[in-house]
């Protein structure tokens, strides 16, 4: 296990000064209370807000069990490098909760419980999930996963049906050039001025995990892959290369994508550009609790489009959300077994979905009357079941993800200033990556 530390040490310089939150003393005996810690991440539209929603949920969950848990909610800006520096050191909380795209390069570290028949009849056993969510936590790893799912998010369109109204449209199409027609008649002057104040789409293309996240689906799209069949980085394979060209091109070349959206690093900007009204549509993960924070109603769920002809597979979304794991330092594994049963069972999953809107994991939470069925449950259901698939599960993905989201973030600057990039141009961006990613092992 040191040896993995080790590895994934090199690639958490920027962690080492973090201070982890260690596990609480050593193993207790059976009469002597529990408490365990427990790294959550930001799921609401705020780091207090996360906080309402878990303490609670957690009160119950000492009440049922006598377990008491020490939780922190982190921000995702600089969680993966937290991540990385507990796994370097060993000291770290009792569980934790990381990223979907995370989960092969922490696993491959040895630093977290593997969880073989035993320790997954102790969680419920593999059959509780919805079988592309385990899946997408690594759930067919030789002797066991070493993450499960939590929640599961996907990435869709939402669009303001007022401003569709106002337009003589009804929604979104399907395709993307039609998307992109629909768009333009979006793209308008509202006041006369002479300058563009409501905006097709509103898009963070300035932040690197968010366009990592898109051209992976896009990629798909026009058959492209981030690895090989062997396993071998292909970040400037020509789907993705076409790909990152459509993509760019929507601010470049179509017009529908403000060039003022290369400073906007994350979701919650457009979010909020959505809500006041300088958007008529979004590309996003949840973002109905910000709506709902703000008193916000002028929005409608719908599908990211589809490029026709489809020369790869009609994937509109990574599987997103939170997995869960067992630190391997831990002193309280039963208890830590405990909760992450307690996490993924059907109150608790509805819970979730209620407060959060964020897909259950857990699959008999789907039937479940505790589960509020709106439109929004019914549109993430069907993308995750037809239209999501699994970011790679290969021990380079982390590294990856960063590498193609900062290429990505390159030639959206470089197209907004200087507009419509060449195949060329982008094809050499991306082969820098891949050979970054190639040379770091």
């Amino acid at each position: 296990m040191k040896q993995h530390r080790r590895a994934i040490a090199l690639l958490a310089t920027a962690a080492l000064g973090v201070t982890a939150l260690t596990s609480c003393t050593a193993a207790p005996s059976d009469d002597e209370d529990v408490t365990i810690t427990w790294w959550a991440t930001n799921l609401a539209s705020s780091i207090q807000r996360d906080e309402e929603i878990l303490t609670p949920i957690l009160e119950r969950f000492t009440e049922e069990t006598g377990i008491k848990v020490e939780f922190e909610v982190n921000t995702w800006a600089d969680y993966y490098n937290k991540v990385l520096g507990a796994v370097s050191s060993g000291e770290g909380p009792d569980v934790m909760s990381v990223g979907t795209t995370w989960t092969q390069t922490l696993a491959d570290t040895g630093a977290f419980l593997q969880l073989d028949g035993t320790r997954m009849d102790a969680i419920g056993g593999a059959d509780k999930f919805v079988p592309a969510s385990i899946a997408a936590a690594g759930g067919d790893a030789e002797g066991g996963p070493s993450f499960l799912p939590m929640v599961n998010g996907v990435t869709n369109l939402w669009y303001n049906p007022a401003m569709f109204a106002e337009a003589g449209l009804t929604e979104p199409p399907a395709d993307l050039d039609s998307f992109v027609e629909v768009a333009k008649q979006l793209t308008i002057d509202t006041d006369g001025d002479g300058s563009i104040d409501q905006w097709g789409l509103g898009y963070p293309a300035g932040s690197a995990q968010e366009l990592s996240h898109t051209i992976f689906a896009f990629g798909r799209q026009y058959g492209g892959e981030m690895f090989d069949k062997d396993g071998e980085p292909t970040l400037d394979a020509d789907g993705i290369v076409e790909a990152a060209k459509s993509l760019t091109d929507l601010m470049a070349a179509e017009g529908i994508v403000s060039t003022a959206d290369v400073e906007s690093t994350q979701s919650q900007d457009m979010y909020q550009e959505f809500i006041d009204g300088r958007v008529a549509m979004i590309w996003g993960a949840n973002p109905v609790p910000a709506f709902r924070d703000a008193g916000f109603e002028d929005y409608a769920p719908g599908y990211i489009p589809v490029i026709e002809p489809l020369i790869g597979d009609p994937i509109q979304t990574h599987i997103a959300g939170v997995n869960i794991g067992v630190f391997a330092e831990t002193k309280h594994e039963e208890a830590a077994l405990e909760l992450m049963r307690y996490l993924t069972d059907v109150e608790t999953q509805a819970d979730f979905w209620n407060e959060l809107e964020l897909l259950p994991t857990n699959a008999e939470a789907y039937d479940s009357g505790a589960v509020e069925k709106t439109e929004a449950f019914e549109i993430y259901s069907d993308i995750l079941a037809n239209h999501a698939d699994t970011f790679p599960l290969n021990s380079k993905t982390g590294q990856a993800e960063t590498l193609i989201g900062d290429a990505m973030k390159q030639l959206f600057a470089r197209a907004a200033l200087e507009g419509p990039l060449s195949e060329a141009a982008i094809r050499e961006v991306l082969e820098q990556a891949n050979t970054q990613l190639i040379a770091a092992g």
